[in-house]
């Protein structure tokens, strides 16, 4: 428009949202907020939210065009909520996706995306937070699919950029490195939830408790590393991952976890704070936590909330391997395992406890890579990446294959 403002970029986020409590939701609630503020561009946001279960509470924020069941295969729905946005003609969709919320992990992966994919009409962007690098069997027609009726794919570590063109073969020109922002805790000296007590040292775990996050194996390394740190706390705090009252796999996770604290006979060392924590709870801990500890069992992992929450606040992580535990590893942020079996995850930690020098060079360098990946910067590469998908178009001549 000559001589007056740019019109804003209409985008619609399709996300679980806030007061959903899990990782996604987080992310797209601060993602929307740094969009709000980036001045060289006004960002006119509008919502699909997803419910991620059967009792996942309706979202509170924003213009919500319609809710999208997740892990219900209901075409119906995804065909409506697709209707709901045409109607709307925003400039671009954003799609923020992970294949646990839109499938089940059965033999094979099926997937429910596909109805609402088919009927969208306006561009899309899918932001990958997870990218499977040994798929089981469905996953990769369901990337398929999802690459067909995207303009971009952002992921969030190289590890997952490298995945989508050597495993799915997705075309280069398709796949967007943006990493995850990092929030950076400017309150340590919040105080800390009263029933997590402390410990000398503290060592910390934290977002929602699920399989696969590797706590089982953590909690079964306690008695090796009180055998040097007799006053070491270990404390889990999170409440259990929406999924687990509807999920086979997730059913009795929380038994399992008290179960193994009682075979190590460290219930005096392990301390859980059930519930979601507040923004200034979290900061309380993390500020008082001498290692953040995130071993997770599988790999997939592109992004993690709790590990840009973690380098934010300037806390040693250890972690296992994964892209994004790769990638801040790579600038010597992190503290990887070499593996997830309780002896490896006791002797790391001690390893790092046990020398200061190291602890002080990783809280160092945990700052200095969250002041590279502020909010502000991951928001303005996004608009780059929506404003480019929303002038090209759906042009039938990118497509990308995925075997």
């Amino acid at each position: 428009m000559r001589g007056g403002r740019r019109p804003p970029l209409r985008v619609v986020m399709v996300s679980p949202m806030v007061p959903h409590p899990c990782g996604i939701a987080l992310f797209a609630r601060d993602m929307a907020v740094a969009l709000a503020s980036v001045p060289a561009r006004q960002v006119e946001l509008s919502w699909v939210g997803v419910a991620a279960g059967h009792d996942s509470p309706m979202p509170d924020a924003g213009r919500v065009l319609a809710v999208l069941p997740g892990l219900e295969d209901r075409s119906m729905a995804g065909e409506r909520a697709a209707a709901a946005i045409n109607r709307a003609r925003p400039d671009v969709v954003w799609l923020q996706h992970t294949f646990g919320l839109f499938g089940r992990w059965e033999a094979p992966y099926t997937d429910s995306l596909g109805p609402f994919l088919a009927a969208l009409e306006p561009p899309l962007v899918t932001t990958l937070h997870t990218v499977p690098f040994d798929p089981p069997h469905g996953v990769p027609a369901a990337l398929r699919r999802i690459c067909d009726a995207s303009e971009r794919l952002i992921v969030m570590s190289s590890p997952a950029l490298r995945h989508l063109s050597e495993l799915y073969d997705v075309s280069v020109a398709k796949g967007v490195l943006i990493p995850h922002a990092v929030h950076r805790s400017r309150r340590p000296d919040a105080a800390i939830p009263v029933d997590a007590g402390l410990g000398d040292p503290l060592i910390l775990s934290f977002g929602l408790i699920r399989p696969g996050k590797g706590l089982v194996n953590a909690v079964a390394a306690m008695p090796r590393l009180l055998a040097s740190w007799p006053f070491a706390r270990y404390v889990i705090a999170g409440q259990d991952h929406p999924a687990t009252a509807f999920r086979r796999d997730y059913a009795g996770y929380r038994a399992q976890l008290s179960q193994a604290v009682r075979e190590a006979g460290v219930e005096e060392a392990v301390t859980f704070v059930d519930r979601f924590l507040s923004e200034g709870e979290l900061d309380g801990l993390l500020s008082r936590a001498a290692i953040v500890l995130t071993p997770y069992l599988h790999p997939d992992q592109a992004s993690s909330g709790t590990l840009a929450r973690a380098l934010g606040a300037g806390r040693v992580v250890v972690s296992s391997l994964n892209g994004h535990s790769f990638d801040a590893a790579e600038h010597g942020a992190v503290e990887l395992l070499p593996g997830t079996t309780p002896r490896e995850i006791a002797d790391t930690v001690h390893r790092v406890l046990a020398h200061p020098a190291r602890r002080r060079g990783l809280e160092r360098r945990a700052r200095a890579y969250s002041r590279t990946r502020p909010w502000s910067t991951i928001a303005e590469r996004s608009i780059a990446v929506l404003l480019a998908a929303a002038r090209t178009g759906q042009p039938e001549a990118d497509s990308c294959q995925a075997g």
